[in-house]
């Protein structure tokens, strides 16, 4: 456990912990195992502190933020233990289909299959029969899976009326599900025979922003095409920015080279595993290193 990360409302780091273990450590373990081992009641332990870190720079509105909770020292220990308890049952409990935080599997595989799909949507040109997928994290029904079934109903155009079914679809989903849609970060995407007026009256009754430019799923963009430079340029800028934050700091040689292996040639490593980069951006990038 991180000696020095953010503390939870009680104030104390897990440092504080592990200074003076000697001296609380007897009292720490019998809570923990009491809660583990005897179901002894964990609310004062369980009350997190709700933090909003900025996603962006310089934020402008609260969809710009990411909430985190900051748990107690005590709820983190219980909950490290019952994870490892359970690790040997993990396998037999997630789906085949979670491809992400599971050993042997990639998170890579949704990034590919989603730009596959986008693709396939923008690709299309011609012909009224279309296609339509609508993204949900959620398919529990009462705190559980339900049986298999198979897609026979769907929205095949972008119409006024299928616009308003979607809306009542949605409604109905979040009187089941509890869950509300975040119309703030909803986009719709066209294929390119979609005629304007259809756009107009679908973008009216969702109240959702229209989406033709680059966006981003799992921090990659889910539309590359032949702009590879330009939709990863901000890989560069990345870079460029973290070497300016640091430049005041006079790191000596050394210090330099394991900034630069240990933190900037990390920064495209996830990008490059999925997508091919082009010569120029990899020499802008190389460029940027040398300099610094």
């Amino acid at each position: 456990m991180g000696p020095t990360k953010a503390p939870g409302l009680d104030g104390f780091p897990a440092i504080f912990f592990q200074k003076d273990w000697h001296i609380m450590g007897k009292e720490v373990l019998e809570y923990c195992l009491g809660v583990l081992n005897e179901g002894r009641e964990a609310d004062s332990a369980n009350t997190t502190n709700i933090v909003l870190i900025p996603k962006v720079h310089k934020p402008t509105s609260l969809v710009n933020f990411r909430p985190i909770n900051l748990c107690t020292v005590l709820y983190k220990i219980v909950a490290k233990t019952i994870a490892n308890r359970i690790q040997e049952a993990m396998a037999i409990c997630i789906d085949q289909a979670q491809s992400a935080f599971v050993s042997g599997r990639l998170i890579s595989d949704n990034i590919l299959l989603a730009y596959e799909i986008l693709h396939t949507f923008r690709q299309k040109r011609t012909g009224k029969k279309g296609y339509m997928a609508v993204k949900l994290d959620m398919m529990i029904i009462n705190g559980s899976r339900g049986r298999t079934f198979k897609p026979s109903r769907g929205l095949r155009q972008a119409t006024e009326k299928g616009a308003r079914v979607l809306k009542d679809i949605l409604q109905v989903y979040e009187s089941c599900s509890g869950q509300c849609v975040n119309f703030g970060k909803s986009t719709v995407f066209y294929s390119t025979n979609t005629n304007e007026e259809s756009k107009v009256a679908v973008l009216r009754l969702l109240r959702v922003r229209s989406s033709s430019s680059l966006e981003k799923y799992l921090c990659l963009p889910n539309m590359v095409g032949k702009r590879k430079r330009e939709a990863f340029q901000n890989l560069a800028d990345r870079i460029a920015s973290r070497i300016e934050s640091w430049s005041s700091r006079l790191l000596s040689l050394g210090g330099k080279e394991i900034f630069i292996k240990a933190i900037l040639q990390a920064i495209p490593t996830f990008s490059m595993s999925c997508f091919l980069f082009p010569n120029v951006l990899c020499e802008r990038i190389e460029s940027i290193l040398a300099q610094f």
